[in-house]
């Protein structure tokens, strides 16, 4: 149990909830990034891991997507583990649409599987999950405790999330400075569209001295579609704060969230979707402090993050191409151990992405990250020093050298690191190497076309004894 929590100390992710069950525990984790995922549930048994589940969510997909999502996991889980480890479907139950496949390998099983959740007898309603599960010993037991009865309840089952529900009045939940004193929704609508404004207090603790640059208040609407299935809207969002957002002219302060969406009636080519709920939430330098829904088993069909990393703030803003925002969050992050963090600072320094480019940077932070001795830290710094360049940077033994023990830890099974190995050979001189090891990347059964033909450009560069530059 130590090292895994150390390991998830590495990664900025939290452990939010533990529960004590029988002879170990139950972790809540989150902060792990992954595309759609909400949580991830650790159990552990006389403090040996007996049990992994991760719960994804993509809220704006029809079922169909997950579906097809899930044959795109099926065919990436055979790859690693073969089909003949496949076993039967996973079979259907009451109220919880479940089906996907699972792996045996030993004792130990991993399956993939899309949950298609029906509300109770008498509500026409359902939500749809990804769940990728491990198990240690196949005992027959599902990890996760809550019924499909107690997600459509009206009474928040989260208890990290109850804590933080707006309380009547205009106090903030214990142990929070923000408060949603106030939440009106407003009909505009007419017969063409579904217009609705959501108008919002948000009020600060007196005492409180926030810095508005870490305040973050989101709002997602909810639709219903085709089989009455609950996603994120498509509709057109809007945000606009009525004054300065820094809670020093005004307490509270004054946000208005628009929601337009044309109505099937507008015209052909326009989705027929049904307006079904809001859920608001307030965070403060990455932790949530307070939250408001309507209706409210929004909570439980949706779970809401408690905690978001810095690293997970610099993943967003990189992808709206904020680069220089993205390089200070990874900058904090780097400074708490993350490895992902350090690596992604280092390639800004590289190539000047939200800094001034500065390769003696990139690689001090390369550097750090590899001496957590993973296997991509250390290809990574194994790359950099063969194709730096600037020729005072290069090293062509220590590349050889990390890139070695990269293919050592992978056991010779990442063409990638065989390729960087190669690269670390050509820089060498070494050319007759660098082709023998390049042909042996280009041998494994996952090299697609795409990296295929990057294997065979970079042996072409080798043949003509000439070392890859970046």
């Amino acid at each position: 149990m130590a090292h895994v929590e150390a390991s998830l100390g590495y990664s900025s992710a939290e452990i939010v909830l533990r529960t004590a069950t029988g002879q170990g525990e139950t972790w809540v984790v989150e902060g792990l990034i992954q595309p759609g995922l909400k949580h991830t549930i650790f159990r552990f048994e006389k403090n040996a891991l007996t049990g992994v589940e991760l719960r994804h969510q993509y809220e704006a997909w029809p079922v169909d997507r997950y579906r097809t999502h899930l044959e795109n996991v099926r065919v990436s889980f055979e790859r690693r583990y073969g089909r003949k480890q496949h076993g039967r479907p996973i079979s259907y139950r009451e109220n919880n649409n479940q089906s996907g496949y699972f792996w045996q390998l030993g004792n130990s099983r991993v399956a993939a599987s899309c949950q298609l959740e029906s509300a109770p007898t008498g509500r026409d309603l359902s939500v749809n999950t990804l769940i990728i599960t491990y198990e240690g010993s196949v005992d027959g037991r599902d990890i996760g405790s809550i019924t499909a009865g107690d997600r459509w309840s009206d009474s928040v089952i989260f208890p990290i999330v109850a804590r933080k529900l707006q309380p009547g009045g205009d106090h903030p939940p214990n142990g929070s400075d923000f408060a949603l004193t106030d939440a009106r929704l407003l009909n505009t609508s007419d017969n063409n569209q579904t217009a609705l404004m959501l108008q919002l207090a948000v009020k600060v603790e007196t005492q409180a001295l926030p810095d508005p640059i870490k305040a973050v208040v989101e709002v997602n609407f909810y639709d219903t579609i085709a089989d009455s299935q609950i996603v994120l809207t498509d509709a057109q969002v809007n945000y606009d704060w009525r004054s300065r957002r820094d809670w020093k002219q005004a307490n509270p302060e004054t946000l208005s969230v628009s929601y337009v969406r044309k109505d099937a009636a507008a015209g052909p080519g326009v989705s027929n979707r049904r307006f079904f709920g809001y859920l608001t939430t307030v965070y403060y330098d990455g932790r949530l402090e307070v939250l408001r829904a309507e209706p409210l088993l929004l909570l439980n069909l949706f779970p809401v993050r408690t905690f978001i990393s810095p690293f997970e703030s610099a993943h967003t803003a990189a992808g709206r191409k904020d680069f220089a925002t993205a390089a200070r969050l990874y900058r904090t992050a780097a400074d708490r151990g993350n490895l992902f963090a350090l690596e992604n600072l280092a390639w800004f320094y590289a190539r000047g992405q939200g800094v001034d480019k500065d390769l003696r940077q990139a690689a001090m932070f390369y550097e750090r990250a590899a001496l957590q001795n993973t296997p991509r830290s250390l290809n990574a710094l194994a790359w950099f020093l063969a194709t730096c360049e600037d020729g005072t940077i290069r090293n062509a033994s220590e590349s050889i050298r990390h890139a070695t023990r990269a293919c050592e830890l992978t056991y010779w099974q990442e063409w990638k690191y065989i390729d960087t190995l190669a690269a670390g050979w050509a820089e060498a001189g070494d050319f007759k190497r660098a082709i023998e090891y390049g042909q042996q990347a280009l041998q494994l059964s996952d090299v697609d076309d795409a990296a295929r033909k990057k294997i065979e450009d970079r042996l072409a560069l080798y043949r003509k004894r000439q070392p890859v530059r970046e």
